[in-house]
């Protein structure tokens, strides 16, 4: 570069590069605004080689972009053409010597001129990009999971996806390793409707890395740029992940590696807008070798299916072996004084479970073969009273119980415990727990436990999906005959009706039996009527009707063993 030259940026640090020194490269670092970091790579009159950075160019911060440029006409650079607008740098050329003259470098090959964050891919690998990020410059997050020369593919067990559930976009992929080793790229800021900044939520996927299952492509849905899918290779076998997607749609584009790579880091095009920063479109990396790391017999394993339908989890709780319990975390949509989400592990082997966000494991509960999960218990603030949709919030405790001899239970309170609202769902002889579903928002969770009947699933009396959401309850069954302690069963003497003071309808009930125990269901405050069962009678059923004018103005019929009708409503 001619003479004793300076390099200096905005943050006033300068290096001294001497007439004997070549520059062979320059990393620039830049963002919406332009240029925030310059690194020249310097070979002195020895042959050594060294960085000398201006500005922030390692560990590049959100949204900041890293471009090397190297010559193109000769092995040094001559010098740098800045383009600058009235206070700062927003455009860097090379200028090289090519024989007595002077050039700018000539235009890249296509695919070349991209921006990564936060660095380019490494030398040894092989890029797959949508033929729409090929053609142009793009800001590209270089989500390299593989690690070097594919690394820490053996080490795989999880792939989260950051996704922002107000605007349908996904923000980023976190993937998580064996050795506690995290690599996370993406944004996780989100900006709601009312500028208010709040956190990406993040659904878990498990991937078996150390028993060979490999990423072998993705799809996704242009339209929905929440839609895709993650493929994986076991062995001989395929597996898909799929959250919201439809595989057989015509505008499901797919990238898949048919010749035995395995992939080690997906590269995203991101739309630069600020506090947006979704996802357009998906590439691939992988080597440019097979992986040696593949097991080299095919896994028996079977084909596995799982999907997430957007903000909601299910399982099945046939099986389970293990139930992990995470809470929050510092900085993410859920706080360390929250329940965040479950892991299930089964005996089958089949692949784990993850339902609402997972990030650290806080306790656990085995199950033996022989035994089942039989009750689940949720601790959070109450917000409001009956027929208010919006009362759940984050959870703030679980107990989880099993059938068997004790201990039997796990029970964990991240949060505080004291005056929380408590919401209990246990099996009983008439049911079994079934399945869990656990809907995840910005605001709160929601929990629901479907269950399937027992051959003794008679005499029971189960509030209608539309009132159970309405109302503040630690259970929403109750029974016209149960256990009176003794060995025996008694039967219910009296039932009491209250009707929401707004709305009129049927919003809870409360039963006693003839040995004077009391269970109550829904709401069990305010207006109510009541009904007394004579010795000689014995409710054998019941029905909820509806009104045509109000959906809530539920009127309940009761029939007894002796054939009378029995039918109230408020004031009756």
């Amino acid at each position: 570069m001619g003479g004793p030259t300076y390099s200096a940026f905005g943050n006033g640090i300068s290096h001294l590069i001497k007439p004997s020194d070549q520059v062979i490269a320059v990393k620039v670092a830049t963002t919406f605004g332009g240029i925030v970091g310059l690194a020249f790579r310097i070979k002195d009159e020895l042959g050594g080689v060294d960085w000398k950075i201006v500005g922030k160019v390692d560990k590049p911060d959100d949204y900041v972009g890293i471009k090397l440029l190297k010559p193109q006409n000769g092995p040094y650079i001559s010098g740098l053409l800045l383009g600058l607008d009235a206070c700062k740098v927003v455009s860097i050329q090379l200028v090289e010597k090519l024989g007595d003259a002077s050039a700018v470098d000539r235009p890249r090959s296509s695919g070349q001129q991209h921006v990564w964050h936060p660095a380019p891919p490494q030398p040894d690998v092989v890029t797959v990009f949508t033929p729409t990020v090929d053609a142009e410059p793009a800001f590209i997050l270089n989500m390299d999971f593989g690690g070097p020369s594919g690394s820490l593919l053996p080490l795989l067990t999880r792939v989260a996806i950051f996704y922002d559930d107000l605007n349908y976009t996904v923000k980023g992929l976190g993937f998580y390793y064996t050795d506690g080793t995290e690599r996370e790229f993406g944004f996780r800021e989100v900006l709601t409707n009312c500028r208010h900044r709040d956190t990406a939520l993040e659904m878990s996927l498990p991937i078996d890395g150390p028993a060979g299952e490999r990423i072998i492509g993705l799809s996704h849905i242009a339209m929905h740029r929440w839609s895709f899918k993650i493929i994986t290779s076991f062995g001989g076998t395929t597996k898909k992940i799929e959250p919201m997607v439809d595989p057989e749609g015509p505008e499901m584009k797919t990238l898949v590696l048919h010749h035995g790579e395995a992939v080690t880091g997906f590269l995203a095009h991101v739309r630069m807008i600020p506090l947006d920063g979704s996802l357009v479109s998906l590439g691939l990396v992988h080597l440019d070798h097979l992986d040696s790391s593949q097991p080299k017999s095919p896994s028996t394993a079977l084909n596995c299916y799982k999907g997430h339908q957007g903000p909601s989890n299910f399982v099945c709780l046939n099986d389970v072996k293990r139930v992990g319990i995470s809470c929050g975390r510092e900085g993410r949509s859920r706080r360390p004084e929250h329940v965040s989400g479950f892991r299930f592990e089964f005996w089958d082997k089949s692949p784990p479970v993850y339902i609402g966000q997972w990030f650290k494991e806080i306790g656990h509960l085995d199950v033996c073969e022989d035994e089942r999960l039989i009750s689940f218990t949720f601790w959070n603030e109450g917000v409001g009273y009956a027929y208010h949709h919006g009362r759940s919030a984050k959870y703030s405790g679980v107990r989880i119980e099993k059938s068997g001899p004790e201990p039997n239970a796990v029970e964990v309170h991240p949060g505080p415990h004291a005056n929380m609202h408590e919401s209990c769902y246990t099996e009983n002889r008439f049911e079994r727990l079934d399945s869990l579903i656990w809907d995840v928002f910005h605001s709160h969770d929601t929990t629901n436990l479907v269950a399937k009947p027992t051959p003794l699933a008679k005499k029971c009396l189960s509030t209608k999906s539309h009132i159970r959401e309405g109302v503040c309850t630690k259970s929403d069954k109750i029974f016209w005959e149960i256990e009176d302690g003794k060995g025996g069963w008694t039967s219910v003497s009296q039932i009491a009706a209250f009707f929401n003071p707004n709305t009129k309808g049927l919003c809870g009930m409360e039963f006693t039996y003839r040995d004077n125990q009391i269970r109550r269901g829904g709401y069990t405050e305010g207006a109510k009527t009541i009904f007394k069962v004579k010795r000689y009678e014995k409710v054998t059923g019941a029905f909820i009707r509806s009104t045509t004018t109000n959906v809530s103005g539920d009127i309940l019929d009761v029939s007894s063993e002796n054939g009378d009708g029995l039918q109230w409503s408020e004031g009756s």
